[in-house]
């Protein structure tokens, strides 16, 4: 517990003090098939805090030109978020919820996951998530609803409530697979996950200075420039720690609740028409 609240702090400080445009993407999906797969027997809960970042030096997503050429729009996104499982169905029935000396998961295990998540400032979503293993691999893919209102900066400022977007809502498809090497009798996982990513940036609205003051040297006339919203897809690669508990000679009662944790961390690139890139980082929890 002590831990979530630490983490929950360092996201908030983060988006303050860092806040500039807003990445949307599809969660990860690593968790969810540790989970599908049961080598933590009858965990079925899961929670995620994600961050990340993107950007793109050389993209005209405003259509802007200058001399009838197109301006280079530099753009870039944060993404500040908690995901919790509403609900969880996996296959096969896991008998053995007590877990084993020899427990290595289901080798065809699968599930299907609903999820929520919030985003700051003000962005919730929900995610159905689709896993299936064929021994150490798997596939997966979820797609993610969510509604959302954007603020930007007044002349490179904090950010501010009067700065926004109308209430928009995106839809955002990932689609990949992964494979997991168990260490059983230590309790520890390793892997690599990847896919195809379908990611949003959104600037909303925002002001810059247009003027100088020759006599104080300082910038004045602020105004108001439009924001932009441009999405498009990314190929990418993950790699996965997880830790967990399934075994009775790790002091575990047939009583126990079993649980684990998942260090995840992506990165990605788009090198067509709109080149940009990402990468995130993912603790997740699941009991």
């Amino acid at each position: 517990m002590q831990m979530f609240k630490v983490l929950c702090v360092v996201l908030m400080v983060l988006a303050g003090a860092t806040w500039a445009d807003d990445l949307i993407m599809p969660q990860n999906f690593a968790t969810h098939a540790l989970v599908a797969k049961q080598i933590a027997p009858g965990t079925s809960r899961i929670i995620d805090f994600s961050t990340g970042s993107g950007g793109c030096d050389s993209c005209n997503v405003s259509g802007k030109t200058e001399s009838n050429h197109y301006t280079d729009d530099k753009i870039s996104g944060m993404l500040f978020r908690l995901d919790v499982s509403l609900f969880t169905l996996t296959w096969p029935k896991t008998e053995n919820t007590e877990g084993g000396y020899n427990y290595k998961g289901n080798t065809f295990g699968g599930g299907i996951f609903l999820n929520a998540h919030y985003s700051i400032l003000l962005e919730a979503g929900l995610t159905p998530t689709f896993v299936q293993w064929v021994g150490p691999f798997y596939v997966a893919a979820s797609y993610e609803l969510s509604l959302g209102k954007y603020f930007g900066k007044p002349n490179d400022a904090i950010t501010s409530l009067k700065l926004s977007t109308d209430f928009m809502l995106t839809g955002a498809l990932n689609v990949g697979g992964g494979a997991m090497l168990f260490m059983n009798n230590h309790g520890m996982g390793f892997g690599m996950h990847g896919g195809l990513r379908q990611m949003h940036f959104v600037r909303s609205n925002y002001e810059i200075y247009t003027g100088t003051d020759y006599r104080t040297g300082e910038k004045i006339n602020p105004k108001e420039q439009k924001g932009f919203h441009t999405q498009d897809w990314a190929i990418y690669y993950g790699f996965d720690f997880t830790g967990y508990t399934n075994l009775p000679f790790l002091k575990e009662t047939n009583s126990k609740g079993h649980s684990g944790y998942t260090v995840s961390i992506e990165s990605g690139i788009q090198l067509e028409d709109r080149p940009f890139y990402f990468w995130a980082l993912t603790w997740s929890f699941y009991i």
